[in-house]
């Protein structure tokens, strides 16, 4: 209660133009983005956020608390990992159902396309949409760019051995892969287009991974009864400036699953 004492004081004060430029750093040593994950931390546990509620869009957190996004993005990023927040694509940020979530961090995970050709199969696609929208405000947010920016999104069934597994939906900020082929799309993964496409390395990836039910248009795509289970992978791609690079969730079906492998700390 402190924080939020503190902050509706920086926000009444007739100081609020310096006290604004302190807080971007700090506010009475307490980092700017540890003030934003105690707050919200605070709203969910005292019940104020219920699971399932939508939180403001990171631009409207950082006018809030007078920063930048890139805090913002930092708190947010603890919250994730804290199993506290999802980001779903295309819809925003909610809180989690944290008794029914886990929380991995894992370093040099192979993409699907590896997996699959260590077993001597390769993934094939089939491009479904292609299209140049302006951004609606939550594809805005997560990638940094202002509402109604033209935005790339394309749409592709995923393939192993003639059988539909998957569905991927992806989006870009303009400019990249502007000059990208129908034939490209139909042949690469989403990583093969990023390292040929995109100057800036990849530097990390935030992702969630939770079960969903088809409705009939996926059903229809993945050719799968409606209602069907399906695992719906939400992530956000960044560079290693920490520039997010794309947008992206894929649906699969069975017999599709998840493997991995969990180290003792001593052997990583």
């Amino acid at each position: 209660m402190r924080y939020k004492r503190t902050i509706q004081f920086l926000k009444d004060s007739p100081f609020a133009v310096n006290a604004k430029i302190e807080r971007m750093t700090t506010v009475d040593s307490v980092p700017i983005y540890q003030l934003i994950q105690d707050h919200f931390q605070g709203e969910i546990a005292s019940g104020a956020l219920p699971p399932g509620s939508k939180l403001p869009t990171e631009k409207e957190i950082a006018r809030q608390f007078s920063t930048s996004r890139a805090t913002v993005q930092n708190a947010m990023s603890r919250l994730v990992y804290a199993g506290q927040i999802e980001k779903r694509v295309g819809s925003g940020t909610f809180v989690a159902e944290t008794a029914r979530s886990a929380t991995m961090e894992v370093v040099g995970v192979k993409s699907f396309e590896e997996d699959v050709s260590t077993r001597g199969e390769k993934v094939q696609y089939r491009l479904i949409n292609l299209n140049r929208d302006p951004a609606n405000a939550n594809e805005a947010d997560a990638l940094e760019i202002d509402e109604g920016t033209p935005v790339l999104r394309f749409e592709r069934l995923r393939l192993v051995g003639g059988s539909v597994i998957g569905l991927e939906r992806r989006t870009f900020t303009q400019g990249v892969l502007s000059d990208i082929s129908l034939d490209a799309l139909d042949r690469y993964s989403t990583h093969h287009l990023v390292e040929q496409h995109i100057p800036d390395q990849v530097g990390r990836m935030e992702a969630s991974i939770r079960a969903v039910v088809a409705d009939d248009a996926m059903a229809a795509k993945l050719d799968v009864a409606s209602g069907a289970p399906l695992l719906r992978r939400s992530h956000r791609m960044f560079s290693q400036k920490g520039r997010p690079i794309l947008l992206g969730e894929a649906f699969y079906c069975e017999p599709f699953a998840f493997r991995y492998t969990a180290h003792s700390p001593k052997d990583i």
